[in-house]
């Protein structure tokens, strides 16, 4: 089979990475692409519950913040590039604000609001990006349950 063996040969030799993004002392649970502002960034956290904001740009972190005692399990941008929403294994949703972050703020200035969802397993949340005619989906500026039931 000549297609297969074209394939097989894609893939004997995978491209050279353009950088290496290093800095991650536990295993990294994801990695998602934001924008604050005009700087691209890179969202990464890990098992150990460190999330960080790579600079595309200048290949380092801009902010490193222990986000929760347990792992992060998953990363969003949220609010067109306002927010950073991280999900935990300790079944809390945060939501950062992007800009204070990527600006050099303490985390705990930067942390607009927590949710608990009482989801404690490896499931990872889904963000809604967009509206349908006439319908609006909420957004985490509203007001909100200190614990869902």
């Amino acid at each position: 089979m000549a297609g297969y063996e074209h394939v097989q040969r894609l893939h004997d030799s995978p491209p050279e990475p353009e950088f290496a993004l290093r800095g991650h002392l536990a295993a990294i649970t994801c990695v998602r692409f934001v924008a604050a502002g005009d700087q691209q960034l890179v969202a990464s956290g890990d098992t150990s519950g460190v999330a960080k904001l790579w600079s595309l740009s200048a290949r380092r972190p801009v902010a490193s913040w222990s986000a929760s005692d347990q792992g992060v399990l998953e990363t969003h941008e949220h609010g067109g590039g306002e927010s950073l929403l991280t999900q935990h294994r300790d079944g809390r949703i945060r939501l950062w604000d992007l800009d204070r972050l990527a600006g050099g703020a303490k985390p705990e200035d930067a942390l607009a609001r927590t949710l608990f969802t009482d989801s404690y397993f490896f499931t990872r949340c889904a963000v809604a990006t967009g509206a349908g005619k006439g319908r609006d989906i909420p957004n985490f500026k509203g007001p909100f349950p200190t614990r869902f039931g």
